[in-house]
Formats: C-alpha cells, sequence, structure tokens
C-alpha cells in the first residue's frame, strides 16, 4: 500500500494491428491516476484500465518513460517485431 496517491498496474505489450505498443494502466486505488506517457497527460480513475497506443514503426526500437505523481517512474524498452 502507498501511503499517498494511486498505486497503478501498468503493463506494455506489442499492437500490430495498430502498429504500435500498448501501454496498459489498472487503477484499483480510490484515488484518480495522472500520468504522462508520450508528451501527452492521461488519467485513470478509481476501479478503470486504461489502454494508451505509442507509434512505434516495424523493426524499430522503444524506449520510454511513464512519469506520475510522487515520484512513480516505469520504464519500458523493446523492438517492434510484427513480421
Amino acid at each position: 500500500w502507498a501511503e499517498q496517491g494511486a498505486i497503478p498496474a501498468m503493463t506494455a505489450r506489442k499492437n500490430c494491428a495498430e502498429g504500435g505498443v500498448d501501454v496498459i494502466t489498472t487503477n484499483q486505488d480510490d484515488e484518480p491516476f495522472t500520468f504522462e506517457l508520450a508528451e501527452r497527460d492521461y488519467t485513470v480513475k478509481p476501479g478503470e484500465t486504461r489502454t494508451v497506443t505509442v507509434p512505434v514503426a516495424e523493426d524499430r526500437t522503444y524506449d520510454f518513460t511513464v512519469l506520475g505523481a510522487d515520484g512513480f517512474e516505469k520504464r519500458f524498452t523493446g523492438m517492434l517485431d510484427c513480421r
């Protein structure tokens, strides 16, 4: 349990149909969770799940970090290889 703020569960998976990487955020806390990804802000309400697709070209590496309140930081790296 966090002393302060929401604690999300965050995962990433390739999304070949959309040409990118899906970042899936689930917020099981009782407070909204706001984060920054790809220079945009997103909010996940309590009890909800939100998916954000980050565009990545085929056979390209990706390296991005999700930033949230209270020092939350989650980094995702890999290569989009759909073919």
